[in-house]
């Protein structure tokens, strides 16, 4: 995958294999309490997902003008991945990306991703944590109801874009 033009069949199923891997390992860390990685896993099940679909309707993304022509499918962030998945409509929102994460939570599968996605980012970057959220501790047994919600937007994420390859 080192242009987008040479992407194949391989790069995406490699893709998707390893969605159901990482999500695989999510839920035995969340089984043994490890949150922190649990966290991280889950944001890079639907980024591997995101990546793949991406993959899949590049040539239509690009027609469209949601992905540049110089971008390389495989340098792209989750958060660049996000907003080509709201701008094809795969991920629909409601909101206008103002409210916190956890009202985020009430809107579409779209804006709620922002939740799974900011504890990614507070699990992985040392200031998004002192800046985001200080008092949130991974070690917390109440900690597993936000995994549970996370697990409910994976699914909801890949509904979509399962949804979105069988309408194709």
């Amino acid at each position: 995958m080192t242009e987008n033009t040479h992407t194949s069949l391989e790069d995406f199923k490699r893709l998707v294999n390893w969605a159901g891997h990482l999500h695989e390992e999510a839920e035995q860390c969340a089984g043994a309490g490890y949150w922190r990685a649990a966290f991280i896993l889950s944001a890079a099940t639907v980024e591997a997902g995101l990546a793949a679909t991406v993959l899949c309707f590049e040539p239509e993304l690009l027609s469209k003008g949601l992905l540049k022509p110089k971008e390389v499918i495989a340098k792209l962030s989750l958060a660049r991945l996000v907003d080509v998945a709201r701008k094809a409509g795969w991920l629909p929102f409601v909101l206008d990306g103002s409210e916190d994460e956890s009202e985020a939570l009430a809107g579409g599968v779209g804006d709620a991703i922002r939740f799974l996605i900011k504890l990614r980012n507070v699990a992985v970057h040392p200031m998004a944590y002192v800046r985001d959220l200080p008092w949130l501790d991974f070690g917390d047994p109440m900690i597993s109801d936000w995994f549970s919600i996370c697990e409910g937007i994976i699914d909801q994420v890949f509904k979509r874009l399962t949804s979105t390859m069988s309408s194709s």
